[in-house]
């Protein structure tokens, strides 16, 4: 398994994100209904004017209907993926399986032709000459 749960955490209380959650299909439909509602009147009930006139309106209300429904649609999703993003963070913590690293208890040698930080420093800066000080 890749993942172990961390002994004696404590999951935090739930909050506002149950309940948002909970009525999100609500707002879901609701907001679809509304804006099949006012388009639909629109369609029975077409404004005064002429064949081409209105033909123009429909269509100009249909293309708003649309991008109203992407919109809707967009922003239910992504207040019910925050909703879930705070389900998880609030559920109980994991800890990872460990990773054997070689030099973990002992890193390694000066020696072993690892430069130090500091020497990459002295050969990079170029107020510096190459040569290595001899003091």
């Amino acid at each position: 398994m890749l993942l172990n749960k961390l002994p004696g955490h404590v999951r935090a209380a739930s909050g506002l994100e149950w309940i948002i959650l909970r009525k999100l299909p609500g707002i879901l439909l609701g907001g679809l209904l509304l804006i099949g509602g006012i388009t639909g009147a629109f369609h029975l009930w077409p404004p005064a004017g002429t064949a081409t006139e209105v033909a123009k309106q429909l269509l100009s209300i249909d293309i708003f209907a649309i991008g109203m429904t992407v919109v809707h649609l967009t922003a239910v999703g992504t207040v019910a993926i925050g909703c879930v993003v705070v389900i998880i963070m609030k559920g109980p913590a994991y800890v990872a399986d460990g990773f054997h690293v070689s030099d973990a208890d002992a890193p390694a040698d000066a020696d072993a032709g690892v430069a130090s930080p500091a020497d990459a420093t002295r050969v990079a800066s170029p107020h510096h000459s190459q040569e290595p000080d001899r003091r």
